[in-house]
């Protein structure tokens, strides 16, 4: 096959195209035709270097402890304000702190806390309509959950409310993460405004977990925020978990196979001894004949599954059929009492 070489001429006429974007791609797929600067300004950077890369880290543990606090903290606060209270946990994972402080309403109840020994300032933050519903609730009324109108700053007897709420809170999520790590919540202090209750940098992650509460007349959510660097020294235990429940399941597949194989049929053989002969001998066998074999009537015998050595022990005789009662294992194995010789009958 021949070559098509181009001229200089052409060489330079490409090249003026190429500068003015007048050659189309061709042979590609979906973006033919698009000039270079086009494409360069539809492609989109990535900073490799960006926390992003970890935001697909999942705490399978975390979860699970924090959805057993949830139910836990939505019975202890039905009793407190005296109203049905549903609470589902809606999931934990990782997110911008940035992205975090944008996604809470204005106002919110937003209340810094302390978790001993994690490093750092955690952020549990309570929707201010839900905690108006709350509030009122607790003192009787309907539970509304009607917003104020005036300047988004918490009273005294509001603030008490939401050092008792944080302290429910507190108790229950304690008490199932104990068996995980012990800890001591501190109330810290309360904001309004999510532009002032930042805990970490702007970029970096924090685990946040959510609850979508259910009251008579209001729903709203609660969010707890955790550094996520605060918990990746724990990482390893918090995956630990789910090996261990990988374990158990593994366990219980093990448990049904062994049900399984206790059902099958295998082969059991005893051998009472060899014996060679000619075919002449062979042929001039009759009725009554005994043949004379290979092992002394005092050697014990063999006992074979599955053509495997297994038990040493003797021919018996039981309920007028041949037995063999089995002594010893053979090869290491554990000995077998079977007992009483079971020759009778």
């Amino acid at each position: 096959m021949s070559e098509q070489i181009l001229s200089q001429d052409e060489v330079e006429a490409l090249l003026s195209a190429i500068k003015n974007d007048d050659v189309q791609a061709s042979g590609g797929t979906g973006e033919a035709g698009q000039p270079a600067d086009r494409l360069r300004q539809d492609a989109e950077a990535i900073d490799l270097t960006s926390a992003d890369r970890t935001a697909t880290v999942r705490m399978p543990s975390l979860e699970i402890f924090n959805e057993r606090t949830g139910m836990a903290f939505g019975q202890v606060l039905e009793s407190t304000i005296r109203r049905a209270v549903r609470v589902h946990h809606d999931g934990t994972g990782p997110m911008k702190m940035s992205e975090f402080l944008n996604y809470l309403p204005v106002p919110s109840c937003l209340n810094l806390v302390r978790i001993e020994p994690l490093w750092g300032v955690s952020l549990l933050a309570v929707e201010a309509r839900l905690l108006y519903a709350m509030l009122e609730g607790f003192f009787g009324g309907h539970g509304s959950g009607q917003l104020r109108t005036e300047a988004h700053t918490f009273t005294s007897i509001e603030l008490t409310f939401v050092k008792r709420v944080v302290e429910i809170f507190s108790d229950n999520l304690s008490k199932t993460w104990s068996s995980f790590l012990p800890f001591e919540m501190s109330y810290i202090r309360t904001e309004s405004n999510p532009q002032y209750a930042s805990i970490v940098q702007a970029n970096d992650l924090v685990m946040v977990t959510t609850y979508n509460i259910e009251l008579p007349s209001v729903r709203g959510k609660v969010h707890l925020a955790i550094p996520f660097s605060a918990l990746e020294p724990y990482k390893k235990e918090l995956g630990a978990e789910l090996q261990v429940q990988a374990d158990d399941r593994q366990n219980d597949w093990a448990q049904a196979l062994q049900e399984q194989l206790g059902e099958f049929v295998i082969e059991l053989s005893v051998e009472l001894g060899r014996a060679q002969m000619t075919v002449r001998e062979l042929l001039a066998l009759e009725p009554g004949a005994v043949l004379m074999l290979d092992r002394p009537a005092e050697e014990p015998l063999v006992l074979t599954v599955e053509g495997r050595p297994k038990y040493t022990g003797r021919p018996v005789l039981h309920r007028k059929h041949v037995g063999f009662m089995v002594g010893s294992a053979v090869d290491g194995e554990e000995e077998h009492d079977v007992g009483e010789d079971p020759r009778g009958d």
